[in-house]
Protein backbone atom coordinates (compact mmCIF):
# COMPACT_ATOMS: atom_id res chain seq x y z
CA UNK A 1 0.00 0.00 0.00
CA UNK A 2 1.44 3.36 -0.95
CA UNK A 3 2.26 5.74 1.81
CA UNK A 4 -0.71 8.73 1.98
CA UNK A 5 1.42 12.13 1.65
CA UNK A 6 -0.77 15.67 1.87
CA UNK A 7 0.66 18.14 -0.19
CA UNK A 8 -0.16 21.86 1.20
CA UNK A 9 2.38 23.64 -1.85
CA UNK A 10 2.08 26.89 -3.71
CA UNK A 11 0.89 26.67 -7.42
CA UNK A 12 1.12 29.38 -9.63
CA UNK A 13 -0.35 31.70 -9.77
CA UNK A 14 2.17 34.00 -8.64
CA UNK A 15 4.71 32.18 -10.48
CA UNK A 16 7.75 32.41 -8.35
CA UNK A 17 10.52 29.34 -7.30
CA UNK A 18 8.11 27.60 -4.80
CA UNK A 19 4.83 27.62 -6.99
CA UNK A 20 6.72 26.18 -9.86
CA UNK A 21 8.00 23.18 -7.91
CA UNK A 22 4.93 22.30 -6.42
CA UNK A 23 2.97 22.53 -9.72
CA UNK A 24 6.10 19.89 -10.63
CA UNK A 25 5.58 18.03 -7.62
CA UNK A 26 1.40 17.68 -8.84
CA UNK A 27 2.49 16.83 -12.13
CA UNK A 28 5.10 14.17 -11.59
CA UNK A 29 4.28 11.00 -12.68
CA UNK A 30 7.13 9.29 -10.39
CA UNK A 31 5.86 10.86 -7.05
CA UNK A 32 2.24 10.58 -8.10
CA UNK A 33 2.78 6.94 -8.60
CA UNK A 34 4.63 6.60 -5.53
CA UNK A 35 2.72 8.13 -3.33
CA UNK A 36 -0.96 8.57 -2.52
CA UNK A 37 -1.16 12.03 -3.12
CA UNK A 38 -3.89 14.39 -2.08
CA UNK A 39 -2.91 18.29 -3.06
CA UNK A 40 -4.52 21.78 -1.58
CA UNK A 41 -3.29 25.21 -2.39
CA UNK A 42 -2.22 27.47 0.50
CA UNK A 43 -2.32 30.67 -0.72
CA UNK A 44 -5.41 32.33 -3.22
CA UNK A 45 -2.67 35.46 -4.03
CA UNK A 46 -2.85 35.72 -7.69
CA UNK A 47 0.02 38.80 -7.54
CA UNK A 48 3.65 38.75 -6.49
CA UNK A 49 2.94 42.49 -5.19
CA UNK A 50 -0.04 41.17 -2.79
CA UNK A 51 1.95 37.65 -2.02
CA UNK A 52 3.46 39.78 1.59
CA UNK A 53 0.60 42.01 2.54
CA UNK A 54 -1.97 41.80 5.12
CA UNK A 55 -5.63 41.91 3.72
CA UNK A 56 -9.19 40.96 4.98
CA UNK A 57 -9.27 38.45 1.86
CA UNK A 58 -6.16 36.35 3.08
CA UNK A 59 -7.10 36.02 6.26
CA UNK A 60 -11.17 34.82 5.47
CA UNK A 61 -8.95 32.02 3.05
CA UNK A 62 -7.00 31.00 6.21
CA UNK A 63 -10.18 29.81 7.82
CA UNK A 64 -11.24 28.25 4.44
CA UNK A 65 -7.82 26.64 3.84
CA UNK A 66 -7.51 25.13 7.54
CA UNK A 67 -11.31 24.00 6.92
CA UNK A 68 -10.38 21.95 4.23
CA UNK A 69 -7.10 20.63 5.79
CA UNK A 70 -8.66 19.77 8.87
CA UNK A 71 -11.71 17.91 6.60
CA UNK A 72 -9.44 16.38 4.08
CA UNK A 73 -7.23 15.21 7.32
CA UNK A 74 -9.86 13.30 8.92
CA UNK A 75 -10.90 11.66 5.73
CA UNK A 76 -7.52 11.02 4.34
CA UNK A 77 -5.83 9.84 7.33
CA UNK A 78 -2.37 11.07 5.42
CA UNK A 79 1.50 9.13 6.80
CA UNK A 80 2.85 12.48 6.05
CA UNK A 81 1.84 16.23 5.60
CA UNK A 82 4.05 18.52 3.44
CA UNK A 83 3.73 21.95 3.58
CA UNK A 84 6.00 24.62 1.77
CA UNK A 85 5.88 27.58 4.26
CA UNK A 86 7.33 30.94 4.37
CA UNK A 87 10.19 31.74 6.67
CA UNK A 88 9.26 35.51 7.74
CA UNK A 89 6.92 38.51 7.69
CA UNK A 90 3.05 38.16 7.56
CA UNK A 91 2.66 34.87 5.74
CA UNK A 92 4.67 33.04 8.48
CA UNK A 93 2.31 34.09 11.08
CA UNK A 94 -0.24 33.06 8.74
CA UNK A 95 2.03 29.43 8.50
CA UNK A 96 2.40 29.55 11.83
CA UNK A 97 -1.20 28.43 12.78
CA UNK A 98 -1.48 26.23 10.17
CA UNK A 99 1.55 24.45 11.47
CA UNK A 100 -0.14 24.08 14.82
CA UNK A 101 -3.33 23.02 13.69
CA UNK A 102 -1.74 20.26 12.21
CA UNK A 103 0.40 19.51 15.49
CA UNK A 104 -3.31 19.48 17.46
CA UNK A 105 -4.38 16.56 14.96
CA UNK A 106 -0.92 15.12 15.58
CA UNK A 107 0.32 15.22 12.16
CA UNK A 108 3.48 13.64 11.14
CA UNK A 109 4.85 17.26 9.52
CA UNK A 110 8.04 17.92 6.52
CA UNK A 111 8.05 21.43 5.89
CA UNK A 112 9.93 22.52 2.65
CA UNK A 113 11.49 26.41 2.77
CA UNK A 114 12.03 27.77 -0.55
CA UNK A 115 12.65 31.40 0.40
CA UNK A 116 15.29 32.46 3.35
CA UNK A 117 14.46 34.37 6.17
CA UNK A 118 14.89 38.40 6.76
CA UNK A 119 17.60 38.24 9.66
CA UNK A 120 16.01 41.64 11.20
CA UNK A 121 12.61 39.11 11.86
CA UNK A 122 14.33 36.31 12.40
CA UNK A 123 16.41 37.99 15.74
CA UNK A 124 13.50 39.40 16.91
CA UNK A 125 13.12 37.31 20.65
CA UNK A 126 9.17 36.75 20.39
CA UNK A 127 9.89 35.46 16.64
CA UNK A 128 12.76 32.93 18.06
CA UNK A 129 10.20 31.65 20.73
CA UNK A 130 7.35 31.03 17.65
CA UNK A 131 10.23 29.15 15.65
CA UNK A 132 10.95 26.83 18.36
CA UNK A 133 7.25 26.07 18.54
CA UNK A 134 7.19 25.94 14.58
CA UNK A 135 10.32 23.49 14.32
CA UNK A 136 9.38 21.45 17.25
CA UNK A 137 9.17 17.65 15.91
CA UNK A 138 8.71 18.99 12.75
CA UNK A 139 11.30 17.93 9.76
CA UNK A 140 12.79 20.31 7.41
CA UNK A 141 13.79 20.65 3.81
CA UNK A 142 16.26 22.87 2.52
CA UNK A 143 17.55 23.65 -0.76
CA UNK A 144 21.00 23.97 0.18
CA UNK A 145 23.28 23.65 3.21
CA UNK A 146 23.97 27.16 3.22
CA UNK A 147 20.76 28.15 4.33
CA UNK A 148 20.65 25.34 7.16
CA UNK A 149 22.30 28.10 9.37
CA UNK A 150 19.60 30.06 9.23
CA UNK A 151 17.70 27.93 11.24
CA UNK A 152 19.58 25.18 12.70
CA UNK A 153 19.92 26.35 16.70
CA UNK A 154 15.82 25.72 16.66
CA UNK A 155 15.58 22.04 14.47
CA UNK A 156 16.80 18.60 15.91
CA UNK A 157 19.89 17.74 13.70
CA UNK A 158 18.01 14.26 12.45
CA UNK A 159 14.76 16.35 10.93
CA UNK A 160 17.07 18.45 8.66
CA UNK A 161 17.52 17.20 4.79
CA UNK A 162 18.37 19.05 1.87
CA UNK A 163 17.38 18.49 -1.50
CA UNK A 164 18.42 21.14 -4.56
CA UNK A 165 15.84 22.28 -6.79
CA UNK A 166 15.59 20.81 -10.34
CA UNK A 167 14.18 21.84 -13.85
CA UNK A 168 13.26 19.69 -17.00
CA UNK A 169 14.52 21.25 -19.48
CA UNK A 170 16.59 18.98 -21.73
CA UNK A 171 20.47 20.52 -22.01
CA UNK A 172 21.06 22.69 -25.58
CA UNK A 173 24.32 22.67 -26.92
CA UNK A 174 25.08 26.30 -28.40
CA UNK A 175 26.60 28.03 -31.01
CA UNK A 176 26.88 31.45 -30.79
CA UNK A 177 27.57 34.25 -32.93
CA UNK A 178 26.31 38.00 -32.22
CA UNK A 179 27.87 40.73 -33.43
CA UNK A 180 27.29 42.27 -29.93
CA UNK A 181 27.72 40.42 -26.37
CA UNK A 182 24.46 39.70 -25.24
CA UNK A 183 23.60 39.97 -21.39
CA UNK A 184 20.39 38.63 -20.59
CA UNK A 185 18.25 38.85 -16.87
CA UNK A 186 15.27 36.98 -16.45
CA UNK A 187 13.14 37.26 -13.45
CA UNK A 188 10.08 38.73 -11.89
CA UNK A 189 11.05 42.76 -12.33
CA UNK A 190 11.63 43.31 -8.30
CA UNK A 191 13.62 45.61 -6.75
CA UNK A 192 15.37 42.56 -4.64
CA UNK A 193 16.29 40.76 -7.71
CA UNK A 194 19.01 43.40 -8.19
CA UNK A 195 17.25 44.69 -11.47
CA UNK A 196 18.37 48.53 -10.03
CA UNK A 197 21.88 47.27 -9.69
CA UNK A 198 22.03 46.01 -13.20
CA UNK A 199 21.45 48.93 -14.50
CA UNK A 200 24.10 50.88 -12.99
CA UNK A 201 26.56 48.43 -13.79
CA UNK A 202 25.57 48.37 -17.14
CA UNK A 203 26.09 52.08 -17.42
CA UNK A 204 29.27 51.63 -16.08
CA UNK A 205 29.99 49.95 -18.94
CA UNK A 206 29.00 51.86 -21.34
CA UNK A 207 30.41 54.86 -19.57
CA UNK A 208 33.82 52.88 -20.43
CA UNK A 209 32.90 52.35 -23.89
CA UNK A 210 32.02 49.04 -23.94
CA UNK A 211 29.57 47.61 -26.46
CA UNK A 212 26.64 45.33 -26.00
CA UNK A 213 23.11 44.36 -24.87
CA UNK A 214 21.39 43.55 -21.69
CA UNK A 215 18.05 42.01 -22.24
CA UNK A 216 15.28 42.53 -19.40
CA UNK A 217 12.64 39.60 -19.44
CA UNK A 218 10.51 38.74 -16.38
CA UNK A 219 6.74 39.50 -15.10
CA UNK A 220 6.61 43.69 -13.60
CA UNK A 221 6.07 43.90 -9.73
CA UNK A 222 6.94 46.58 -7.40
CA UNK A 223 9.02 47.42 -10.53
CA UNK A 224 6.61 48.62 -12.89
CA UNK A 225 7.43 49.21 -16.92
CA UNK A 226 6.98 53.31 -16.40
CA UNK A 227 9.76 53.13 -13.78
CA UNK A 228 11.90 50.78 -15.66
CA UNK A 229 11.80 53.31 -18.97
CA UNK A 230 12.47 55.99 -16.84
CA UNK A 231 15.55 54.60 -14.69
CA UNK A 232 16.95 53.41 -18.43
CA UNK A 233 16.69 56.75 -19.69
CA UNK A 234 18.22 58.04 -16.64
CA UNK A 235 21.56 56.11 -17.18
CA UNK A 236 21.84 56.95 -21.03
CA UNK A 237 21.13 53.02 -21.29
CA UNK A 238 18.87 53.23 -24.74
CA UNK A 239 19.34 51.43 -27.15
CA UNK A 240 21.64 48.89 -25.34
CA UNK A 241 19.55 47.76 -22.83
CA UNK A 242 15.81 46.26 -23.45
CA UNK A 243 12.87 44.90 -21.60
CA UNK A 244 10.26 42.64 -22.89
CA UNK A 245 8.19 41.48 -19.78
CA UNK A 246 6.86 38.25 -19.21
CA UNK A 247 7.69 35.49 -21.26
CA UNK A 248 6.98 31.54 -21.07
CA UNK A 249 7.84 28.34 -22.62
CA UNK A 250 9.50 28.56 -26.30
CA UNK A 251 9.81 32.45 -26.19
CA UNK A 252 11.54 32.24 -23.52
CA UNK A 253 14.00 29.92 -24.17
CA UNK A 254 14.49 31.68 -27.30
CA UNK A 255 16.48 34.55 -25.10
CA UNK A 256 18.35 31.78 -23.03
CA UNK A 257 19.34 30.68 -26.72
CA UNK A 258 20.48 33.41 -28.57
CA UNK A 259 22.36 35.17 -25.16
CA UNK A 260 26.17 34.81 -24.32
CA UNK A 261 26.03 35.06 -20.48
CA UNK A 262 23.19 35.33 -17.59
CA UNK A 263 23.48 38.16 -15.16
CA UNK A 264 20.81 37.81 -11.87
CA UNK A 265 22.52 40.54 -8.62
CA UNK A 266 19.96 39.32 -6.46
CA UNK A 267 19.97 40.63 -2.74
CA UNK A 268 17.55 37.45 -1.42
CA UNK A 269 17.77 34.06 -3.02
CA UNK A 270 17.26 30.16 -1.93
CA UNK A 271 18.07 28.75 -4.78
CA UNK A 272 16.97 29.88 -8.12
CA UNK A 273 15.90 28.25 -11.10
CA UNK A 274 16.07 30.67 -13.70
CA UNK A 275 20.30 29.94 -12.95
CA UNK A 276 19.78 26.58 -13.42
CA UNK A 277 17.91 27.62 -16.63
CA UNK A 278 20.72 29.43 -17.72
CA UNK A 279 22.99 26.53 -16.72
CA UNK A 280 20.95 24.17 -18.58
CA UNK A 281 21.86 26.74 -21.94
CA UNK A 282 25.69 26.45 -21.16
CA UNK A 283 25.34 30.45 -20.33
CA UNK A 284 28.01 31.82 -18.27
CA UNK A 285 26.37 32.93 -14.75
CA UNK A 286 27.01 36.12 -12.79
CA UNK A 287 24.80 36.16 -9.55
CA UNK A 288 25.59 36.97 -5.58
CA UNK A 289 26.96 35.71 -2.79
CA UNK A 290 23.42 35.36 -1.34
CA UNK A 291 21.55 32.31 0.15
CA UNK A 292 22.06 28.79 -1.99
CA UNK A 293 23.08 30.40 -5.05
CA UNK A 294 26.81 29.23 -4.02
CA UNK A 295 25.75 25.67 -4.39
CA UNK A 296 24.34 26.74 -7.63
CA UNK A 297 27.17 28.19 -9.16
CA UNK A 298 31.20 27.42 -8.73
CA UNK A 299 32.78 30.43 -8.78
CA UNK A 300 35.25 31.19 -11.75
CA UNK A 301 34.55 27.88 -12.89
CA UNK A 302 30.86 28.32 -13.92
CA UNK A 303 30.59 32.29 -13.53
CA UNK A 304 31.37 34.18 -11.00
CA UNK A 305 29.67 35.40 -7.47
CA UNK A 306 29.56 39.08 -6.07
CA UNK A 307 28.70 40.67 -3.22
CA UNK A 308 25.42 42.16 -3.22
CA UNK A 309 24.45 45.34 -4.00
CA UNK A 310 27.66 46.04 -5.43
CA UNK A 311 27.27 47.25 -9.15
CA UNK A 312 31.32 48.01 -9.53
CA UNK A 313 31.86 44.61 -8.57
CA UNK A 314 28.92 43.23 -10.98
CA UNK A 315 30.44 45.73 -14.08
CA UNK A 316 33.82 43.99 -13.10
CA UNK A 317 32.93 41.02 -13.88
CA UNK A 318 30.15 41.90 -16.88
CA UNK A 319 33.24 43.13 -18.22
CA UNK A 320 35.77 40.21 -17.67
CA UNK A 321 33.34 37.97 -20.10
CA UNK A 322 32.99 41.00 -22.49
CA UNK A 323 36.87 41.27 -22.72
CA UNK A 324 37.31 36.88 -23.05
CA UNK A 325 34.07 35.75 -24.31
CA UNK A 326 35.85 32.17 -25.23
CA UNK A 327 36.36 32.06 -21.31
CA UNK A 328 32.82 32.51 -21.07
CA UNK A 329 31.97 29.76 -23.46
CA UNK A 330 33.66 27.01 -21.57
CA UNK A 331 32.84 28.24 -18.03
CA UNK A 332 28.97 27.68 -19.92
CA UNK A 333 30.15 24.18 -20.80
CA UNK A 334 31.29 23.32 -17.38
CA UNK A 335 28.00 24.68 -15.90
CA UNK A 336 25.96 22.60 -18.29
CA UNK A 337 27.91 19.90 -16.98
CA UNK A 338 27.41 20.52 -13.65
CA UNK A 339 23.73 20.77 -14.49
CA UNK A 340 22.99 17.59 -15.93
CA UNK A 341 25.08 15.78 -13.02
CA UNK A 342 23.03 17.87 -10.10
CA UNK A 343 20.01 19.81 -11.07
CA UNK A 344 18.07 17.77 -13.48
CA UNK A 345 14.01 17.37 -12.77
CA UNK A 346 15.03 13.27 -12.67
CA UNK A 347 17.73 14.26 -9.50
CA UNK A 348 15.46 16.24 -8.05
CA UNK A 349 12.82 13.38 -7.72
CA UNK A 350 14.76 11.10 -6.79
CA UNK A 351 16.64 13.36 -3.92
CA UNK A 352 12.72 13.94 -2.96
CA UNK A 353 11.15 10.85 -2.85
CA UNK A 354 14.62 9.43 -0.53
CA UNK A 355 13.91 11.82 1.81
CA UNK A 356 9.95 11.52 2.40
CA UNK A 357 10.29 7.44 2.56
CA UNK A 358 13.08 8.47 4.83
CA UNK A 359 10.78 10.61 6.77
CA UNK A 360 7.79 7.90 6.80
CA UNK A 361 9.79 5.06 8.01
CA UNK A 362 11.78 6.97 10.93
CA UNK A 363 8.59 8.80 12.02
Amino acid sequence: MKPKILFLAHIPPPVHGASLMGQFLKDSALINQTFDCCYINPSNTKTLTKLKKVRIRNVLFLFVFLYRVIKTYRKQKPDLCYFTPYSWGFPFYRDFISICVLKIMRANIIVHFHNKPNLAFRYKWYNKILYRIFFKNVNVIFLAPQLITYFEEFIDKKNIHVCANGISIEPVEQKRSNEKYQFLFLSNMMEEKGVWILLEACSILKQKGYIFDCHLVGQFSDITEPMLSWRIRQYGLTGCVRYYGAKYGDEKYNFYQSADAFVFPSFDEAMSLVVLEAMAFALPCISTLVGGLPAIINDEQTGFLVPPRDSAALAEKMMYLLERPQTGVEMGKYGQTVFRENFTIEKFEERFVNIIHQVIKTS
